[in-house]
């Protein structure tokens, strides 16, 4: 959030949910709410890795 880069473990044993998000991108917004859904069923389970190339 403070536009630094961040190295993310991915693939290391466990299950990685990776979306590219645009504030902009209206197909982005509205899958929002399934993916907050997943979040709160499995976010223990799963990392969740959002990707964006936009200012902080």
């Amino acid at each position: 959030m403070d536009g630094e880069p961040v190295n993310a473990k991915v693939g290391d044993g466990e299950i990685t949910f990776i979306s590219y998000w645009a504030t902009w991108c209206p197909p982005c917004i509205a899958e929002l709410p399934s993916i907050d859904g997943l979040y709160q069923d499995y976010g223990d389970k799963i990392s969740f890795l959002m990707i964006s190339n936009e200012d902080p």
